[in-house]
């Protein structure tokens, strides 16, 4: 008889990381130095580690509240058309004037991927405070504490400490 898994109520995660404009694009052939390759350009899409890990999560149906960083520019504004298509809550996203992070990410014809970073923004944001007794998981990204102001990145510390007890 075939076992059915216990359905659980979606997870509750507060997502913590940053938000990118990547622009893809399909490599054919080898890269060298000095040589020159045919690309294609698959478009500009939302990318980052805040942006992926939290849209996987909400699209398998968890109740993510994705907290990270855009910038005002054009490329800003065209990613968070595609950033409001998911189904989470993004209200700890932050808006400033300055340029969206941008990389940029070349696939080759094995699917192997080269990525191009842009030097991160250099706004820093006051982090809005986490209420540990409404989530389950909270994901944190390895580089969102370049754009999270030295208070923020305190108090996160305090509060990822205090859970852990």
């Amino acid at each position: 008889m075939p076992v059915t898994p216990d359905i659980q109520a979606p997870a509750r995660i507060a997502v913590i990381g940053n938000i990118n404009a990547d622009h893809v694009y399909r490599v054919h052939g080898a890269l060298g130095p000095g040589q020159e390759s045919l690309a294609e350009d698959l478009g500009l899409r939302m990318g980052g580690s805040g942006a992926n890990s939290g849209s996987w999560l909400a699209v398998a149906g968890d109740d993510v509240r994705l907290y990270g960083i855009m910038g005002g520019d054009d490329r800003g504004r065209r990613i968070l058309a595609q950033v409001d298509a998911y189904p989470w809550d993004r209200s700890g996203t932050l808006l400033h004037d300055g340029p969206n992070n941008h990389c940029v990410i070349l696939i080759d014809d094995s699917g192997d991927r080269t990525i191009l970073g842009q030097k991160r923004s250099a706004a820093t944001v006051a982090f809005p405070e986490l209420d540990l007794k409404a989530l389950d998981a909270i994901y944190f990204a390895a580089t969102t504490g370049t754009w999270l102001s030295a208070k923020s990145r305190a108090m996160l510390g305090d509060t990822v400490r205090a859970a852990a007890k």
